[in-house]
């Protein structure tokens, strides 16, 4: 499970979520990726995650999501290990 602010295509060149998928991917487990914000077109980081989150979960200005940003990444995180647990 890996993250950072905002994900899209440049994800994969260079940063580290881009890496920790690599090594997912070379020892054959799941690679979740958690965000503040995904693009609009996420399918290339479907190539190397599992699954892409964001932690926003209902419209909210940049200042509320930056000032929420500890209890929304706490709920995505606990909603994405009960899926894990169901499976």
């Amino acid at each position: 499970m890996t993250g950072e602010g905002q994900n899209d295509e440049q994800t994969l060149y260079g940063k580290a979520p881009g890496y920790i998928s690599g090594l997912a991917k070379k020892h054959r487990v799941p690679a979740i990726l958690i965000s503040g914000g995904l693009s609009e077109n996420i399918d290339p980081l479907f190539e190397k995650f599992t699954g892409c989150f964001s932690i926003i979960n209902r419209p909210l200005s940049m200042e509320e999501c930056m000032k929420q940003a500890e209890p929304l990444l706490f709920q995505q995180t606990k909603n994405i290990l009960n899926l894990l647990n169901q499976s």
